[in-house]
């Protein structure tokens, strides 16, 4: 929330499941909705065939599964008001990728 108004920004990544056509493994998309935006919404989808490493933020009530290193972090709320989190977070994210 910065003043007064709500920043909600999202990030996603599907896999395609698709091997012909030459389609990609993956797309990120992004998507930002703040509403103090001159642009309202923008989006932007970019493919990609490889992942290292997935982050996940925060707490999840289902079961995710991934095809490479997982890092479980807390929340881009706790990383932002406990800093020592966040310096944690780059010490495995180094460890895991052999940075």
């Amino acid at each position: 929330n910065t003043k007064d108004s709500k920043a909600v920004k999202k990030f996603v990544i599907l896999e395609t499941k698709k091997v012909e056509f030459e389609y990609p493994k993956y797309l990120f998309y992004f998507l930002d909705m703040s509403e103090k935006r001159k642009i309202p919404i923008q989006r932007d989808v970019r493919p990609f065939n490889d992942i290292k490493l997935a982050i996940v933020f925060g707490k999840i009530s289902y079961n995710l599964s991934f095809d490479c290193e997982v890092i479980y972090s807390p929340s881009v709320n706790q990383l932002m008001l406990q800093k020592n989190l966040k310096a944690n977070l780059w010490k495995d994210i180094k460890k895991k990728l052999d940075l």
